[in-house]
């Protein structure tokens, strides 16, 4: 651990839990949710933003639940006339619709 990491601070836990995965990876243990650079949704690390970055409330909320289009009014109905392909998958297409929406 870094001489410039005061025991029991937040960024000590972070950074420990960090090594362990690490570890695991390399030692190919490492699962779905072992650390990799840019995986900032990982709630392990939601403490780190929090405590030791001190993120915004806008940013917290959007790490929690992921980014959110302020729309200021639903969008207005639409239909492509001429599109072959979700016309013939039009069950894919809702479904993929719906995972969206969900």
């Amino acid at each position: 651990m870094g001489k410039d990491i005061v025991e029991g601070s937040p960024l000590e836990d972070v950074r420990e839990e960090i090594e362990i995965a690490n570890r695991d990876r390399m030692e190919g243990q490492g699962g779905p949710d072992c650390f990799k650079p840019g995986n900032i949704h990982d709630p392990k690390f939601f403490k780190f933003w929090k405590e030791v970055l001190k993120a915004s409330p806008w940013v917290l909320n959007i790490i929690e639940n992921g980014y959110k289009l302020p729309f200021t009014s639903e969008p207005p109905r639409y239909e492509e006339k001429n599109n072959a392909s979700a016309r013939a998958e039009e069950d894919v297409v809702r479904e993929l619709v719906e995972e969206m929406i969900g």
